[in-house]
C-alpha cells in the first residue's frame, strides 16, 4: 500500500510502505526495453542501505515479464548529507520487447527499506490522477528507454 503526498508544491510522490509498490500501468509502448528513469524523494537523516528494482508485467500482481538490474541505494554512495533528497535513478534492463497493443504495469521492489511514518520514506515522482471514484491515485511518472 501506498499514499500520495504533495512536495514541493508542485509536485507529487507516491510513498512506498511495503517491500513492493504498485507505479502504475502503462500504454503504447514498443520496442525492446532497455532502461527505466525515476525521480526519487528519500526523507531519511540517518544512515540507510536499500536495494532496488523495478519489475514489469501485463497485470498489477501479475507474473515478472522482465526485471531490471538491482540498484544500490545507500546514504555513502550517493552522498545524501541531509534528511531530505531527490534522487534521479535508472534501472536497466537486459531488453524484452514490449508491445504497443499491451498494457504494462510497474512495480518497484526494495530490501531494506523500512517506513517509518512521515519520519523516513521513499517517495517517487508521481503524474497526479484522480479517476472516477478513485480519489487519491498516482502513477510513477517513468521515463522508459525503448530501442526500436
Amino acid at each position: 500500500m501506498s499514499s500520495v503526498e504533495q512536495y514541493p508544491d508542485t509536485g507529487y510522490f507516491l510513498i512506498a510502505d511495503t517491500s513492493t509498490t504498485q507505479l502504475g500501468s502503462y500504454t503504447g509502448l514498443s520496442g525492446s526495453l532497455k532502461t527505466a528513469h525515476l525521480r526519487v524523494y528519500n526523507r531519511n537523516a540517518s544512515a540507510f542501505t536499500y536495494t532496488l528494482q523495478l519489475e514489469v508485467s501485463t497485470s498489477a500482481d501479475g507474473p515478472i515479464l522482465a526485471s531490471s538490474d538491482v540498484l544500490a541505494f545507500d546514504n555513502v554512495s550517493l552522498g545524501q548529507t541531509s534528511g531530505h533528497w531527490l534522487f534521479d535513478l535508472t534501472f536497466s534492463f537486459t531488453g524484452y520487447d514490449l508491445l504497443s497493443t499491451e498494457s504494462y504495469y510497474v512495480r518497484l521492489i526494495t530490501t531494506g527499506y523500512t517506513r517509518d511514518a512521515e519520519i523516513t520514506y521513499l517517495g517517487i515522482w508521481s503524474d497526479w490522477l484522480e479517476p472516477v471514484n478513485a480519489a487519491n491515485s498516482a502513477a510513477a511518472r517513468i521515463a522508459f528507454g525503448v530501442e526500436q
